[in-house]
């Protein structure tokens, strides 16, 4: 039985402030790439996806879009869903690199340096290693140092 989650990139924001946002980022760079114009605004592999759903060439250029396709982007950014379609077994665990960098947060206590009384912990943080229970022992190591200290 397959799941769909749906997710919104954007919050609160309304489909025409994005609009509004998108059209000034592409008028200062008309003869670019609209992935390269994009990828400023957004991180690049979440600019890749919504993309490739929508069916955009990634080398299509931003004097070429059209209004259908600025819309159709940002209706993605509102709604991208994701068919679950089952569960990799545990030798299929990875992690996706990137996240909160440690030089923003506190070591012993895993509060930001950023805002007060806010915690991280486990894969919200920038830390990878390698397989086999590594980055499970991060996120138990770090949720335990933020929920101790609170």
């Amino acid at each position: 039985n397959p799941t769909c989650l749906h997710f919104d990139f954007v919050g609160k924001k309304s489909m025409e402030e994005l609009d509004q946002i998108l059209l000034k980022a592409l008028e200062k760079a008309p003869n670019k790439s609209l992935q390269n114009v994009l990828e400023k605004l957004l991180p690049k592999r979440l600019v890749q996806e919504i993309l490739n759903k929508i069916e955009i060439p990634s080398n299509q250029k931003v004097n070429q879009t059209s209004k259908v396709q600025r819309l159709r982007f940002i209706e993605k950014l509102k709604d991208f869903d994701l068919e679950i379609k089952g569960f990799g077994d545990y030798k299929e665990a990875m992690v996706t690199v990137g996240g909160v960098s440690t030089k923003e947060i506190n070591p012993k206590t895993m509060e930001s340096k950023k805002i007060k009384g806010l915690k991280f912990a486990g894969e919200i943080l920038d830390l990878d290693g390698q397989t086999g229970g590594y980055n499970l022992q991060i996120a138990w190591s770090t949720g335990y140092s933020a929920g101790s200290t609170i």
